[in-house]
């Protein structure tokens, strides 16, 4: 405590901080030029904003096209011989999980090896994609031991190679929950709708500023052409004036 009396600490008038303040040569800048700054920059950021948008709204409706025809459909030869899949749990995490699109490729089943990842029609009818653990042959079937990378055991009955419906090839992560949201009405309008009326915007406000920019050449060039036809109307005048004068001239002469 005495320790703590003996410090002297002498208070800073508020008007030297004011001078000090005041010493500081800061140049603030003109609104005027911060206009004239952003009026230069916006119609970049315009345009990178319209070609991101055109890009998404393009990526969304091809993602849209190709998943509504293919997404979890089995049937056919898929896209490119590719199928998508949405997975439902996370047997095989970390390789994909639950919410994730998977791709696989049709293949022979006799190119199948173990430590395959396999989409098939498990026992029950459902589309499992799982990693092979075993060729076997069963009920004088070939077929597969499968199981969940995620899983302690395998999968309680074999794949048969006949209902094997393509070899995993990759994973879009969450791709899956995108596409759900996308399905929705909120998905719709957050992703599709918005965005094109955000271009349609932009290029609507291009379009009047275009309309508006000739309507003032059109005007200025009337102008001009009224100017032109009031010194050539004043040119006539003064002819007219002249040759009158002329005319008068000549009758007094004679």
């Amino acid at each position: 405590m005495n320790r703590i009396k003996k410090l002297k600490i002498k208070p800073i008038p508020i008007r030297n901080i004011l001078n000090r303040i005041k010493r500081l040569k800061i140049k603030p800048i003109p609104i005027r030029n911060i206009l004239n700054r952003i009026k230069k920059i916006m119609p970049k950021a315009l345009k990178v904003l319209q070609i991101l948008l055109i890009v998404f709204a393009v990526y969304v409706m091809i993602f849209t096209l190709v998943s509504i025809k293919n997404l979890n459909n089995d049937a056919g030869k898929g896209f490119m011989g590719f199928k998508l899949f949405t997975v439902l749990s996370d047997s095989m995490k970390p390789e994909f999980q639950a919410g994730d699109i998977i791709i696989s490729k049709i293949v022979d089943s006799k190119e199948l090896k173990v430590g395959d990842i396999i989409t098939f029609y498990s026992s029950n009818g459902l589309i499992v994609t799982h990693q092979i653990q075993e060729k076997i042959v069963h009920e004088s079937k070939d077929a597969f031991i499968t199981k969940g990378t995620n899983v302690n055991q395998v999968d309680n009955d074999p794949a048969l190679a006949e209902n094997v419906i393509g070899r995993y090839s990759f994973s879009i992560p969450k791709a899956g929950l995108f596409f759900q949201f996308l399905k929705t009405t909120m998905g719709y309008i957050t992703l599709i709708l918005i965005p094109f009326l955000i271009i349609i915007t932009i290029n609507g406000v291009k379009f009047v500023k275009v309309f508006r920019e000739f309507k003032n050449e059109k005007q200025k060039e009337i102008e001009i052409k009224k100017a032109e036809l009031e010194k050539e109307n004043k040119r006539l005048f003064e002819e007219l004036k002249q040759l009158k004068e002329q005319l008068n001239n000549t009758g007094n002469n004679g």
